[in-house]
């Protein structure tokens, strides 16, 4: 009788060793899958225009820590390119630094320095935008482009905020330093771009306080 009550016991316990459910755990690639969607979706969304919810994609991705070095970078540019494309270039500027670690070019990338010209001259609000573009004209990590385009946009704040002799001993400063015929026509451009907020008997005035053998400098010309 012994023997048999022990074989019953223990078929007991074993049936209740088989109905015990054992804890699924999450699968492994769960967080690959997720990663894998969110830059399909925003890869997407940046080749449809749709920027809103390209930055939005994009942002996600930035905070995660299971990035390629290639996606990583690629994610900080489109995040930034979006930003200014959604008109919020004070977002696209605050993740430049980032952009630039993630970047095998750093800030010799062109795309990088192009995305950095483009945030400043969005910023509407011109005292923001003078101070962001003195901090970029300040900082020497910029490289020339970055730096005198962003000395530019000082300049033509202020000779648009009517301080016109201070503006142009800025401008007169830049040539020297440009590196290129390329930079030196990006300065031009940026300098035209700002004058057409001076109103014209202002200019005409300006003129009448350059000497001729200046005119046909820059930035008097």
């Amino acid at each position: 009788l012994v023997p048999v009550c022990a074989v019953l016991l223990a078929l007991v316990l074993l049936s209740t060793m088989s109905c015990t459910k054992t804890p699924v755990p999450d699968t492994p690639d769960a967080p690959q899958a997720e990663k894998s969607r969110l830059l399909t979706d925003a890869d997407r969304a940046w080749h449809s225009q749709q920027y809103a919810q390209a930055q939005d994609l994009y942002a996600k991705l930035t905070a995660r820590n299971d990035l390629t070095a290639g996606e990583r970078e690629l994610s900080l540019e489109r995040f930034a390119q979006s930003a200014v494309e959604n008109s919020q270039p004070e977002k696209a500027l605050a993740a430049m630094a980032d952009w630039a670690m993630a970047s095998p070019l750093g800030r010799q990338n062109s795309t990088w320095q192009e995305t950095y010209i483009r945030a400043l001259a969005a910023v509407s609000e011109p005292v923001s935008r003078e101070r962001l573009a003195q901090a970029a004209a300040n900082d020497p990590a910029n490289p020339a482009l970055v730096a005198l385009s962003a000395e530019a946009m000082v300049a033509g704040l202020r000779w648009s905020a009517g301080d016109v002799q201070t503006a142009l001993a800025s401008l007169s400063q830049l040539p020297p330093r440009a590196q290129t015929q390329d930079i030196m026509a990006r300065i031009e451009a940026i300098v035209f771009d700002e004058a057409r907020y001076v109103s014209s008997p202002s200019l005409e005035a300006i003129a009448l306080l350059i000497p001729e053998e200046e005119q046909g400098r820059f930035p008097y010309t």
